[in-house]
């Protein structure tokens, strides 16, 4: 496997809901690094203590998949992916549906696009280079260079 798909997989598997890959590649028209290592270390760091907790990480990708849900039913139509996930990553929207629909009633809830818990911890364990429990910053910019450098830039400070 191509180290870039196993670090596409360990994003995905850390994001915790499909959705979240979606919506940080419609943020640059489905091009660079997806899921959080799209996103400023900033906002997944609510606590603010320079460390990305697994919970830290599962609550953005569930405020995320709330964001989406604009009819607030705690599911997703395929209309809400689509809005969410724009340009060429909305027209997967019924594929994804297809794939996760486990209940078969058209629409994902978060748990149906949460990856197996094994393959959560396999992915957070893979960033967490100093076995720490944590992402530190440093692990997660290593993680965004091993991807392609793209993305946001370097918006955060040494501050």
């Amino acid at each position: 496997m191509k180290p870039t798909l196993i670090l596409s997989s360990v994003a995905v598997a850390v994001a915790v809901a499909g959705l979240t890959v979606g919506v940080a590649m419609a943020r640059d028209g489905g091009h660079g690094p997806r899921g959080f290592a799209a996103m400023d270390f900033d906002q997944i760091d609510t606590d603010g203590d320079g460390a990305l907790s697994q919970s830290e990480m599962q609550a953005v990708a569930r405020l995320r998949f709330e964001a989406a849900d604009t009819d607030a039913d705690g599911t997703l139509s395929a209309a809400e992916i689509e809005t969410a996930m724009k340009g060429p990553m909305a027209r997967r929207a019924a594929r994804m549906i297809d794939r996760r629909d486990s209940d078969g009633d058209g629409r994902l809830s978060i748990d149906e696009m949460a990856p197996p818990p094994d393959r959560m911890a396999r992915g957070f364990a893979r960033l967490d280079q100093d076995e720490s429990g944590t992402i530190s910053r440093e692990e997660f910019d290593a993680m965004r260079a091993r991807m392609g450098g793209r993305g946001h830039g370097d918006r955060h400070s040494a501050d």
